[in-house]
């Protein structure tokens, strides 16, 4: 494999540090991209009624990500993304958060990018900090790692494969909604 479009490098000479970066950068970039440009009433409406919004996927994302990339990295997280369990997708159905919704302020996309981005300078300075022999344990202290026998770049890569997984979902949201167009499809971007 190749990384790079315009000055190609091959992914064997990167570190596991470097391709973890990489990989974070896509997947954070491309949910960026899934909602950055819709409106408040798109993000939050629901054409499928026993499926979720692209909000209530986009919340869930971010707060895995924290999770997983502040909390699990750091020890610290960006609070206001800590999620309530209302946005917690495995726990509750579309229709208990319907109900939970009415008389809620959800959050508008200009708000849910700023609070990626916070995320993403997070996650990015705690992975600045880990070295290759931390990646390749658990953190000290750290007690998702102990409990379910990861390390922390277990953890890393769970953010990529779980956030990507929902950008799919969101995409396909999102031709269902009709909430695209020549400007609508994402940039592809070369890491």
């Amino acid at each position: 494999m190749v990384i790079g479009y315009e000055n190609p490098t091959p992914s064997h000479d990167r570190s596991w540090k470097d391709l973890i970066a990489i990989a974070l950068d896509e997947a954070m970039t491309a949910l960026e991209e899934s909602f950055h440009d819709l409106s408040h009433q798109q993000v939050w409406h629901r054409p499928l009624p026993d499926r979720h919004s692209i909000g209530t996927m986009v919340m869930h994302c971010l707060a895995n990500l924290n999770d997983y990339g502040c909390w699990v990295q750091t020890n610290e997280g960006v609070e206001e993304t800590a999620g309530e369990p209302w946005f917690d997708m495995w726990k509750n159905d579309p229709g208990v958060l319907d109900a939970e919704q009415k008389g809620r302020q959800l959050p508008e996309p200009e708000q849910m990018v700023a609070w990626l981005h916070r995320v993403r300078q997070k996650v990015t300075e705690g992975l600045a900090t880990a070295t290759e022999a931390d990646l390749r344990g658990p953190r000290a202290g750290e007690d998702w790692c102990r409990q379910f026998g990861r390390t922390t770049g277990d953890a890393y890569a769970r953010m990529v494969f779980h956030t990507m997984a929902h950008v799919r979902q969101i995409w396909c949201l999102r031709g269902v909604m009709g909430a695209y167009g020549a400007t609508n499809w994402p940039f592809q971007h070369y890491a």
